[in-house]
């Protein structure tokens, strides 16, 4: 089914047999999801029905991530329980299964076991989330300078905090060459003007998508290009090029892009072969604070909504703060990360909560210490292990049962004949057809409970939050540098920037092409990553990635 835009939502509530009523099976104890993360649900008597998960801080091999719609920062939407399936497997940079590390290699790799919506778009294109976003170590997204908003902060030591108001002082941000200069970074991942030097991390999109007149350095990176100031992250330039247009990002890869005066002075100081640093630093507004922004691995910005502070209530005049809406948050004391996701606009079975009621619960309920609320309304969803938990208000409230859960895909809701006469009502942004929620229960024959297709709308929403545990790194031996491979399969493959399906496509091959397995600087060949083992092969004069199962020996 082509994917278009909807712009119309049937009205009305679920009709079942005997009136409206659904009901879910209530759990009043921490149920173990996955070793270290744990989950639960409430069902207060406001009415208000509340999804929390919360992560072992001691537990050595769970960490927080963030997700990325589509994997590019330069403008995508994706579901979150799209956005856990696209990083569920993928590769990560936490270095060894045992945690805390100290300097970390990549290997491991996530198995996705919680995940949340996370923050709003940005106009005019509404498809990017608001600035600021750390993504498994590497810092994609500037946070805005001086702007007043918060953000959820999880460091590689396990720290955890809010981040208030920031700075990116002018001499710290810097790409520093093997011949002793330095070049100030103008911005990260974003569109290059005149005398500027942006660097472009893989997040970003497929490539830079620059034009013609400018000058790009790859450089390869030994581990992510993190905020670290004033310790530097190194890479080794492999190519320049000049007037060439948009330069592929490889998964551990940067591109420094200049044009102008800033070109000329990148171009005047690097050689292919260079080992260059790269060194970002943010630093707090407040002069007298101690938070540490070194070597973040996940982050990102909320709506500032800092609801609890110190386990103190923290009042905001804002409107959104003060009526009853649906929630999505992240909490935490000293022992415990929560994920908090609140249903609301559901009269009579879930009301929604407003700042100070979502400040109470999270500490007199679960202990919290802080509280940071991200995007809600139809944007929060907690999809645990796959699944959609909670009902977004985005919902379907037709009594149209569907026989096959159809996940993700748009429908026009004008072309499905309903079972009654409904009402009709416009909407601005884009719609799924419902997967169907298999934990939800109504009442069957005899009084026994029996599953109900009970319909559920995910919203498109820019990034979300993770809860993770880190794999051990395997790796296949079966091929070693230098090797003569060629694709065995029934058609054309994919060849790709990264160990894994999650990564963008290079160009498709055809069966039969021949090429050579290429030595990789930071050791991954043969890697497990998204359920298949990679290689790193060069065809002519094109490298990338490809899946074990798709090469034999030549």
């Amino acid at each position: 089914m082509n994917l278009r835009f909807v712009r119309y939502l049937l009205l009305g509530l679920f009709i079942l047999a005997g009136g409206m009523w659904y009901a879910i099976a209530a759990d009043s104890e921490w149920k173990t999801v996955a070793p270290g993360i744990e989950y639960r649900e409430y069902h207060l008597s406001d009415p208000n029905d509340v999804y929390v998960a919360r992560m072992d801080r001691e537990n050595p091999n769970v960490t927080i991530e963030t997700s990325i719609a589509q994997g590019k920062l330069s403008g995508g939407l994706e579901t979150v329980s799209r956005q856990a399936a696209r990083y569920d497997g993928a590769l990560n940079y936490w270095g060894e299964s045992t945690i805390p590390h100290n300097f970390g290699t990549w290997g491991s790799r996530n198995q996705v076991v919680v995940a949340i919506n996370g923050t709003f778009t940005l106009p005019p294109e509404y498809k990017q989330p608001w600035e600021g976003q750390i993504h498994s170590g590497w810092y994609s997204w500037r946070y805005q300078d001086t702007a007043t908003r918060n953000a959820f902060v999880w460091k590689t030591n396990r720290e955890a905090f809010v981040g208030d108001c920031v700075r990116h002082p002018s001499g710290k941000q810097l790409v520093s060459f093997a011949n002793g200069e330095t070049q100030e970074i103008s911005g990260v991942n974003l569109s290059r003007d005149d005398d500027q030097l942006i660097l472009y991390t893989p997040q970003f999109d497929r490539d830079t998508a620059t034009n013609d007149a400018g000058v790009e350095v790859l450089v390869e990176m030994e581990s992510p290009a993190m905020a670290s100031h004033p310790e530097q992250n190194y890479g080794t330039v492999v190519e320049i090029r000049k007037n060439m247009g948009g330069t592929l990002i490889p998964f551990d890869h940067v591109v420094l892009s200049a044009s102008g005066d800033a070109a000329t002075r990148l171009k005047n100081n690097v050689l292919v072969g260079d080992r260059i640093g790269i060194s970002q630093y943010i630093k707090n507004c407040d002069t007298e604070s101690t938070l540490d922004w070194s070597n973040v691995y996940a982050s990102i910005v909320s709506n500032d909504f800092y609801f609890l502070k110190d386990g103190i209530y923290q009042y905001n005049s804002d409107v959104g703060a003060n009526v009853r809406n649906p929630r999505t948050a992240v909490a935490f004391n000293d022992r415990y990360i929560y994920f908090i996701v609140v249903d609301g606009r559901n009269p009579g079975v879930s009301i929604g909560m407003n700042m100070e009621e979502l400040a109470a619960f999270a500490r007199d309920e679960l202990g919290a210490l802080h509280g940071l609320s991200y995007d809600g309304g139809g944007s929060s969803t907690i999809v645990v292990n796959g699944e959609v938990m909670n009902f977004p208000s985005d919902g379907l409230p037709t009594s149209i049962v569907f026989s096959t859960p159809f996940d993700d895909q748009l429908f026009d809701v004008k072309s499905v004949e309903p079972s009654g006469s409904v009402d009709l009502v416009e909407f601005e942004y884009q719609f799924y057809l419902a997967i169907i929620q298999s934990h939800a229960y109504a009442p069957g024959s005899g009084g026994e409970p029996t599953p109900t297709p009970i319909p559920i709308v995910e919203r498109n929403v820019p990034n979300g939050f993770l809860m993770v545990v880190v794999l051990a790194p395997e790796k296949s031996q079966t091929f070693q540098s230098g090797d003569q491979v060629v694709i065995n399969s029934y058609g054309s493959v994919n060849l790709r920037l990264g160990p894994g399906t999650n990564y963008f496509v290079i160009q498709s091959l055809p069966s039969g092409s021949e090429g050579v397995i290429v030595e990789h600087t930071n050791g991954l060949n043969g890697i497990r990553a998204k359920d298949y083992y990679w290689w790193k092969v060069g065809f002519g004069d094109v490298e990338g990635w490809m899946a074990e199962s798709l090469l034999a020996p030549k």
